[in-house]
């Protein structure tokens, strides 16, 4: 983030300290970031994700949407993340996010992670996404998975030719970027099949004049299903250090303000023994995550505590039980959680723990050594 940024979001960032250090000492926060899946199913066969083993039937019509979000309990979104299963697989995504908006008039931004092998989808229904959002005012960021070059890709993804479709669709959304602004990053998922290959996707995303965000692999039975591969994903102590030693690095040569420099230092301190989770989410405390069959979560380490369908969101999500519930999530599940799930909004929602990390930064504490440590 520059600093003409920062000066640009103080007053929303005011309102989210207040919200979350005075207002919700006396009641719930509404739901203020949203995970929407909008299917499950999916065109690879992923080392690090069993979702496509599922081939779920479930996928909620537009009349469903609309009904579910007609729901005053989405009035007050500012985020939404479209994910899936693989997103594109439907071809209604720009009616989608049209409707939300309808629904929520704060939404301030949108991101669609995509593995973007569905060529012709890309090219059907960005274009009318990111000229709706540029419109209307709406931040659009557009995730590109790309987990290794040519071959390993392919490999990891399970697909034949995946790498080829990714940078064709990358130059696509290239073009249309430059017509049509959006943000756009290669998103690689780091476990033990990609970590010698870290320094080529960033030598990449370089060339290709991208941010590139190093995301790690996460174990989410309820979710990825990937509980019975997580020795598979895992890293030994030889890679971990390669790992901890690249991420470092990105550290040292990020901006001051670049929230990304914090995640890293997140799992750096986790790889290197802290017992728990640094990183605020958003999702602790103002969250909803809805699935394909109506049903809704918390997060990803909630259970579902209801349909949609069925019972109204607000309902359901202001419910006395359920936010007991919640608060046994966050005891039992958060301080252990790896996951990065809108991390930057959680920081801009509790700024004092970014701000101290900055701060360190400033003077050289702790997390600077890295730069000279790494450099020897």
């Amino acid at each position: 983030m520059k600093i003409r940024d920062v000066f640009r979001e103080t007053p929303t960032v005011l309102r989210d300290v207040y919200e979350n250090q005075i207002t919700k000492r006396g009641k719930v926060l509404s739901p203020t970031v949203l995970h929407v899946n909008v299917n499950l199913r999916c065109n690879t066969k992923c080392a690090m994700c069993n979702i496509w083993e599922l081939k779920s039937p479930h996928m909620l019509t537009l009349e469903q949407f609309d009904t579910i979000f007609s729901d005053k309990a989405y009035a007050r979104v500012e985020y939404v993340m479209l994910a899936g299963g693989e997103p594109t697989l439907r071809d209604d995504l720009p009616e989608i996010v049209e409707l939300m908006h309808r629904h929520m008039p704060r939404l301030r931004k949108v991101q669609i992670a995509s593995n973007v092998i569905h060529t012709a989808s890309v090219r059907a229904q960005y274009p009318r996404i990111a000229g709706y959002c540029h419109e209307h005012g709406i931040r659009l960021s557009l995730g590109v998975s790309l987990d290794g070059i040519g071959d390993t890709h392919d490999k990891i993804r399970g697909a034949k030719g995946a790498f080829k479709k990714v940078m064709e669709s990358v130059e696509f959304m290239k073009e249309l970027q430059r017509a049509t602004p959006f943000t756009m990053s290669l998103d690689p998922t780091v476990f033990s099949m990609n970590i010698d290959e870290l320094e080529q996707l960033k030598a990449l995303a370089e060339r290709l004049d991208m941010p590139i965000v190093f995301q790690i692999a996460a174990i989410s039975d309820d979710y990825y299903g990937n509980v019975d591969t997580a020795s598979t994903l895992a890293l030994n102590d030889a890679d971990r250090f390669k790992m901890v030693k690249f991420l470092k690095r990105r550290v040292a040569e990020a901006s001051l303000f670049d929230a990304l420099a914090y995640y890293y230092a997140e799992v750096i301190d986790h790889e290197e023994g802290a017992p728990s989770r640094a990183l605020p989410c958003p999702y602790a405390d103002q969250g909803l995550l809805l699935n394909p069959d109506g049903s809704v979560q918390y997060c990803h380490n909630s259970r579902p505590i209801g349909n949609a369908l069925l019972t109204s969101s607000t309902e359901l999500y202001y419910s006395a039980d359920n936010q007991a519930y919640l608060g046994t999530v966050r005891k039992e599940s958060c301080s252990s959680c790896r996951m990065s799930c809108m991390f930057w909004v959680g920081l801009r929602k509790e700024p004092m723990t970014f701000l101290s990390f900055v701060m360190k930064r400033m003077l050289g504490v702790h997390r600077l050594n890295w730069r000279r440590r790494v450099e020897q």
